[in-house]
């Protein structure tokens, strides 16, 4: 829906001189960009990304976000062109469909050099005025992760069938080579150099092979250059078709009035006033220029980093697979009824009202509306929170940097890029992207179908921002696809750089810049993005690592290997808690400084689990055999191979149903409590008359912190004679029961004021009220026996 309404929306440009050297203006800014572009030249109609060229002043560096210097002061000097993105799948959908209608022009900087070439050019080629002459040996060229990123993009463009009517491009090898594999990725003949396209830097050459008088200034040439590059992009391709060119980040900028970076391509629109016939001069410069017939002011449609024509690529997918899945599956996602690829408010109001059992919960409604749009981009000078609109599909890119100029003979040499990718939600296919907003499917559709109200969700909420994410920030990162982009991206630091704070010399000292950055906030806006999914975990028993396997982010959990199926271990060492999986547990024995081996034992039985849970050994020594027994002992073993998920096309994964919402969070799982330990240092004995019937011999492992019957049962054993003086006990904890016993019943006149009733659910392993309250429940002491005499008889 707002895809369309955009496409009634004119792009517009401030209405500069045709003939004026440089729209962009001599001020660059500081290099740390994470904000809106400086100066706003152009309303794009698809607001993709922002750039602006960054400044390093000698006299006083740039650290103030919105500081700036002139070149004109010999002080200041231009380093990168900084951009940032927010694209959203619809944006690039919209997007791709004008690319196919054609007639636009797409203007790039080629793509990503090697940097530590640039005084080499500077002083050499460019000095002499030969570096076209002289050859590819004396120019920056282009490196590896750039030729790919070219190569990616122009697959993208075949891939999305964008018809381009011919290739032009600068004679500099980085442009011509970027152009070349343009050309044949797509299957385009049309492709050829021009000195129309020149580097603006090599101005002298330009002069000789328009056959300028001598003694034409540098600025006249420069400016003689901006009026061609003008004149290509006002000019209206083929019907149906669009052009291609490949130029230099000057000659863009002067040309244009908009900065990019390495790779950044504009596509701008010739829709504006006629100025064909328009005649330029300069003074020193011995030809005019006039501007061809037919040629129009153009205006910006939208910047497009390397990235971008993948992500569009995906995007596409995603809209043409999303209708395939059943509106179950999809849940709110199901509002999107015109696949536009944006859920605006009004569309998730009326899929509410129809498909909710709550929807009369209006509250309720607009708490989750809020809750969904506050995951979003919020900086890089775009907000997509509060727009009452829901992005299906966005992804969230710093691309920047600075060249140094402020160290002793740096002379702009070292480049130091930050690149850091905040979030990526445009996966390969609809699937994944479901996937990826699993746990907000789940909490959607359970408060559909009227499992909790806004009350509920609102103190859920709050009580996940206040105890922090159950996720780490490795987790974080990977929830945001923040590796997503291949194997030569670099999301923080330089490819063409060095990685430490220092200049490289024997003494070294600290530079004016880090060589790497991450955005204010990164973490924090991180964990905003999975408060629902903290709220699964919290308030609805869901398995952390379930949630990040449907994220493409499972933990790189050790392989548990079977030692001995149907035997515990011989010395029990230490209970490490309960887990699901046994390469969970495996992970926990690896990770636990109180397990002397990589050898553990663990129970497919959710109920041993309960009881025992995850139990590290001293070796790998089996007990004897039991018939019927459920554990097994294993061997931790850390897997070598990368643990990066593969992505697949695969279906989504089913969504389980949450079958309670508890009022109370969810506390995490904690081995049973103890009476002796080996706090005591010496010896457990049994508590006389004890009600677990435990002897002195029975009590004595528990010294050793061996930590199930009896030294699990309160009052059963205690710190004998033989404890060192200097060793407190531990506190003996209030009786509580749970699933160790066979039967809970309430304690008498309890202060809860729990009846037998309310404890029958604790000898199940429920851990919530009344269940989590000492000196409210307790096991039934004509059960006891029954359950201590069979578990004597099994060890």
């Amino acid at each position: 829906m707002i895809s369309q309404l955009l496409m009634l929306v004119a792009s517009t440009c401030v209405e500069k001189d045709m003939c004026a050297p440089n729209w962009y203006g001599p001020l660059g800014y500081s290099p740390y960009f994470y904000r809106d572009e400086l100066p706003n030249v152009c309303t794009p109609k698809y607001e993709t990304a922002r750039c602006e060229q960054s400044a390093l002043d000698k006299a006083q560096p740039l650290d103030d976000l919105a500081g700036s210097c002139s070149a004109v002061a010999s002080s200041c000097f231009l380093t990168k062109q900084n951009c940032n993105e927010t694209m959203t799948c619809s944006d690039l959908t919209a997007l791709a469909e004008e690319l196919r209608q054609g007639g636009l022009n797409i203007v790039c900087r080629h793509g990503k050099t090697f940097w530590g070439q640039f005084a080499q050019e500077t002083s050499g080629c460019l000095t002499a005025g030969d570096c076209i002459k002289a050859g590819v040996s004396r120019q920056r060229l282009m490196q590896r992760v750039g030729e790919d990123e070219v190569v990616g993009w122009a697959q993208a463009l075949n891939d999305l069938q964008i018809p381009i009517e011919y290739i032009r491009a600068s004679p500099f090898h980085r442009c011509a080579k970027h152009g070349k594999l343009v050309a044949e990725c797509i299957g385009n003949a049309d492709f050829n150099t021009t000195f129309d396209l020149l580097y603006m830097a090599a101005w002298q050459e330009f002069a000789e092979e328009k056959g300028y008088a001598s003694g034409a200034s540098h600025i006249d040439v420069k400016t003689s250059q901006v009026w061609r590059i003008r004149s290509l992009l006002g000019q209206q391709p083929s019907p149906g078709k669009n052009r291609l060119y490949v130029s230099h980040g000057f000659n863009m900028k002067w040309g244009t009035g908009l900065a990019v970076d390495e790779g950044t391509c504009l596509v701008v629109k010739p829709d504006g006033a006629d100025v064909g016939n328009e005649t330029c001069t300069r003074a020193s410069v011995s030809e005019s220029f006039t501007y061809p017939k037919g040629t129009r002011r153009f205006s910006l449609v939208a910047r497009l980093s390397v990235e971008a024509l993948g992500k569009m690529a995906h995007c596409a997918a995603i809209q043409e697979e999303m209708a395939t899945f059943d509106a179950t599956t999809r849940s709110y996602l199901a509002a999107d009824i015109d696949n536009d690829l944006t859920l605006t408010k009004d569309e998730f109001d009326d899929w509410w009202a129809a498909a909710c059992s709550a929807a009369a919960d209006l509250p309720l409604r607009d708490g989750l509306f809020e809750a969904l749009d506050r995951r979003e981009p919020d900086v890089l000078g775009r907000s997509l929170v509060g727009d009452a609109a829901l992005s299906v599909g966005y992804f969230y890119h710093l691309n920047w940097g600075w060249r140094d100029f402020l160290g002793d003979e740096a002379g702009g040499r070292w480049a130091y890029p930050w690149r850091q990718l905040i979030v990526d939600e445009v996966p390969p296919s609809a699937g994944r992207l479901l996937d990826l907003l699993s746990a907000q499917r789940q909490v959607v559709a359970a408060a559909c179908d009227g499992l909790f109200n806004s009350t509920m969700l609102e103190e859920a909420l709050a009580f996940s921002a206040a105890t922090g994410s159950a996720f780490d920030a490795e987790e974080l990162s990977c929830m945001s696809a923040a590796t997503s982009l291949g194997p030569y991206y670099f999301p923080i630091g330089p490819p063409s750089g060095r990685e430490g704070d220092d200049y490289p010399s024997c003494d070294a000292k600290p530079m004016f810049y880090p060589a790497e950055f991450l955005l204010p906030g990164t973490l924090e806006q991180r964990r905003s993005r999975v408060l629902l999914a903290d709220m699964l975990i919290h308030f609805a028993g869901a398995s952390k690592v379930e949630l990040l396997s449907r994220s493409a982010c499972p933990r790189l959990l050790p392989v548990a290997l079977p030692l001995f199926e149907g035997n515990e271990c011989t010395i029990k060492m230490y209970n490490l808690g309960f887990f699901p999986s046994a390469n969970e547990c495996a992970a926990a024995a690896l990770e636990s400084a109180d397990c002397p081996s990589n050898v553990f034992q663990h129970s497919s039985s959710s109920d041993a689990n309960q009881v025992q849970g995850c139990v590290c050994c001293f070796d790998a020594q089996p007990g004897p055999a039991t018939v019927g027994s459920q554990w097994t002992v294993y061997q931790a073993i850390m897997p070598t191979q990368n643990g990066s998920a593969e992505v697949t096309d695969r279906a989504p994964a089913v969504l389980p149903s949450i079958a309670q919402w508890q009022l109370t969070p969810r506390t995490a799982e904690s081995p049973p409590a103890i009476g002796c330990s080996a706090a005591c240092r010496g010896e457990c004995v049994a508590v006389p008359d004890n009600a677990a019937f435990a002897t002195d011999d029975d009590c004595k492992q528990c010294a050793s912190d061996y930590l199930w019957w009896p030294c699990d049962e309160s009052g059963a054993c205690q710190c004998g004679t033989g404890a060192l003086a200097s060793s407190p006990t531990s506190p003996m904890p209030f009786e509580r029961c749970n699933a160790a016993c066979s039967e809970c019943v309430a304690v008498p006149e309890n202060a809860a004021f729990a009846t037998d009733d309310d404890c029958k659910q604790c000898a199940s392993g429920y851990q919530w009220w009344p269940c989590d309250e000492d000196g409210v429940c307790q096991c039934n002491a004509t059960r006891v026996a029954t359950r201590v005499a069979t578990r004597v008889a099994t060890r």
